[in-house]
């Protein structure tokens, strides 16, 4: 007769995934740069400031910091020092520090500092916090030889310009630099992103439909022209901002759609075009449980699902309206899955049947 036994087991973190932490991240600048400042962001900071100083890049901001008995974080993989709130809202990894794994690092906070060699990263050795510095407000990194070679430190410098404006400007902090170029801004100040996105496309837009579900808020703006070579759909993830091909976002929006309409000087109908731009922000992850590893692709799921029904329903309703001159083919999907009526197209279309739509 067979005796059976029940042992409990839990699932662990083995000590190959410490000796592989610097492979995380690419560790590119942009990284970089998007892990600091979301850190900044969510220690509560108002501002950051980057100093460039030789080769070395310090990123110092106002936040709350950290206690020295709290430093060790720092190195722990899925530790962090956030609020009950961020946690709920954002469920961020606790993993964006180790961005810097390529790198000696040196962070000072509060009364402390801490020397951390960049194999410490890996578990291949220790680092050193000393204590009974004079008080600091806010964490401030120096991030050593982050521009390999002094000579390239004026082009280097312009180019990590560029991208700390980038990667600051939706963030809600305001950015200050020091050291760099001269023709690089020294003050960045936060913008919002579902206006400041759309700045470029002033008196193009013909259409506007927004909402907010979930944490989430769409907006929908329909813009005359054709962008084949612009990713027409943006997803701002706390300030970091991806951008989505045609082909990679996953909603069934036309790429283009071709229209004609009627030119009141010329008196006749024109064939013309328009694409739809899609802003999705995102500022609170608690229902939809968003996901977003190193800040460059979002997980495909059921929530990411839920905001690709919506963005299709947004255009849906907007199209709807008589009065927006539509090019969606008489075949497409949306037409049979739609909760609103969509006109007709506003162009010679054929269908299966032989049927041909003209202009009303």
């Amino acid at each position: 007769m067979n005796t059976f036994t029940t042992t409990a087991v839990e699932a662990t973190l083995g000590r190959k995934l410490i000796t592989r932490a610097d492979q995380f991240f690419s560790h590119s600048q942009d990284c970089i740069i998007d892990e600091m400042i979301q850190n900044s962001r969510r220690a509560k900071a108002k501002t950051v400031r980057f100093i460039l100083e030789d080769c070395d890049l310090i990123i110092a901001d106002d936040g709350h910091g950290l206690t020295a008995d709290n430093a060790h974080i720092l190195l722990m993989a899925g530790g962090s020092n956030n609020d009950v709130a961020t946690e709920t809202f954002e469920a961020p990894a606790g993993l964006g520090f180790y961005a810097l794994a390529k790198y000696d690092v040196v962070v000072r906070s509060h009364d402390w500092e801490m020397q951390i060699p960049k194999e410490a990263f890996t578990g291949g050795t220790t680092a050193a916090l000393t204590r009974g510095f004079a008080h600091q407000d806010g964490l401030s990194i120096r991030i050593r030889s982050f521009i390999p070679l002094k000579a390239l430190v004026e082009h280097e410098g312009g180019k990590l310009g560029e991208i700390i404006e980038r990667c600051s400007r939706y963030s809600g902090l305001t950015a200050t630099l020091q050291g760099f170029p001269q023709d690089v801004p020294k003050v960045v100040v936060p913008r919002t992103f579902l206006d400041h996105a759309l700045e470029q496309h002033t008196g193009q837009i013909t259409a506007v439909a927004s909402e907010t579900i979930h944490g989430v808020t769409i907006k929908l703006a329909r813009v005359r022209g054709e962008f084949w070579r612009m990713d027409k759909t943006k997803i701002n993830f706390f300030g970091k901002v991806i951008s989505l091909s045609d082909t990679q976002a996953r909603h069934q929006i036309p790429s283009a759609e071709k229209t004609v309409e009627l030119n009141t000087e010329k008196k006749a109908f024109l064939e013309t075009s328009f694409c739809t731009i899609v802003l999705i922000d995102v500022h609170d992850t608690s229902h939809l449980k968003l996901k977003l590893p190193e800040r460059d692709v979002l997980i495909q799921d059921e929530g990411l699902d839920l905001i690709w029904k919506t963005v299709e329903h947004l255009y849906c309703r907007m199209i709807s309206n008589p009065a927006v001159v539509n090019g969606l083919p008489a075949d497409h999907p949306l037409r049979g899955t739609s909760p609103y009526p969509i006109p007709r197209p506003s162009c010679v279309v054929s269908n299966l049947a032989g049927t041909r739509w003209m202009p009303a």
